[in-house]
């Protein structure tokens, strides 16, 4: 229909190395996605999304940032893929409203490491840890004022115990 699908810039005439900024939008032209190949080439990029709350490490130099909006402007996840498919690292997602909703960690796709599920409150509801793929140890409990309420145990993604 003549609108702009995708905008971005590579290093080679061939089209196949991506570098930069690649903003993609919807047929009512809202920005549904943006994808940064070498991130740490572009530190302005970053520090706008972290400016919009929806903090995003800058260390990583290998990965592609990819940040994905809601139709209303707001950030609705972040965080590194490896390729187009494959998650890595801290994903945060969040409501239309801008609050968090849930952070995280994955290892090529699979959940591996800390994982928090917040309340509208923006206070952790639950806090754990993953290890591939599979619940493992503590998971804390929380109640809406952010005080402790139980704690569920994990062996392998079995839950074993529950306290009080």
């Amino acid at each position: 229909n003549g609108e702009i699908q995708m905008t971005g810039g590579y290093k080679d005439k061939d089209f196949t190395l991506p570098t930069g900024p690649f903003y993609y939008y919807d047929r009512k032209n809202r920005m549904i996605y943006l994808a940064v190949y070498e991130p740490h080439l572009y530190p302005y990029i970053q520090a706008q999304i972290n400016k919009s709350g929806a903090f995003v490490s800058t260390d990583t130099d290998s990965l592609i940032l990819y940040c994905y909006y809601h139709k209303n402007g707001n950030v609705k996840s972040i965080g590194y893929r490896s390729d187009l498919c494959t998650l890595q690292g801290t994903w945060r997602y969040f409501d239309k409203k801008g609050r968090i909703k849930y952070k995280i960690t994955y290892d090529y796709n699979q959940p591996n490491g800390e994982y928090i599920y917040y309340n509208y409150n923006g206070l952790p509801f639950v806090k754990g840890n993953f290890k591939d793929g599979k619940r493992v140890g503590e998971f804390e409990q929380f109640r809406p004022d952010g005080t402790h309420w139980r704690t569920i145990y994990y062996v392998e993604g079995k839950r074993t115990t529950v306290i009080h």
